[in-house]
């Protein structure tokens, strides 16, 4: 074999070696690429889980901080119709009283 093909066979084998080594860095590369895209999208399922999640709390802890001012209402309106009833018994009580002595 000449000299001149020998040395463009090595040329030839040298530039095959260094794509082989680009091709293997690459296909490195992909599969991270890869396996960083897949926790992306786990990371991003676990975002609206996450987001749902606060919006169910948020929900109950509307209810939470609603329920004293309910309790709050219902115990005036207890206590301003027993203080009119105690009232009105009173008065009637007064009345019966003042009628049985002969008005």
């Amino acid at each position: 074999m000449e000299p001149e093909v020998k040395v463009e066979i090595e040329r030839i084998r040298d530039e095959n070696n260094r794509q082989n080594k680009r091709l293997d860095k690459l296909e490195t590369l992909t599969g991270q690429i890869h396996s960083i895209v897949i926790e992306i999208q786990k990371i991003s399922l676990n975002m609206e889980m996450v987001m749902e999640e606060l919006k169910k709390q948020g929900d109950r802890l509307e209810k939470i901080e609603e329920e004293p001012g309910e309790t709050w209402k219902k115990v005036k309106s207890t206590t301003i119709s027993e203080a009119v009833k105690l009232l009105v018994s009173a008065a009637v009580g007064a009345l019966i009283v003042l009628a049985s002595k002969g008005f």
